[in-house]
């Protein structure tokens, strides 16, 4: 597998689906991060890396807890 951070950072990406603690996410090209129960809306693809959300950790520390990316690009 890619480097999921480095393939958000791409500049056609759209979409990113995967599951973390056996929830599904969704972060998209609105910079909006949406979950079963919730969403959250992020100024900027940076701002949502280098957020301590999931469960204190950014994205790139929780990727250990994280599987099935399914990325969607522009074309």
């Amino acid at each position: 597998m890619s480097n999921p951070v480095e393939e958000i950072r791409n500049e056609s990406f759209h979409a990113v689906n995967f599951y973390y603690k056996g929830i599904n996410y969704t972060f998209s090209g609105w910079w909006l991060l949406d979950w079963g129960d919730g969403d959250k809306i992020y100024d900027s693809k940076e701002e949502f890396l280098s957020d301590p959300f999931f469960d204190g950790r950014t994205f790139e520390n929780a990727l250990d807890d994280m599987t099935d990316f399914d990325f969607e690009f522009e074309p």
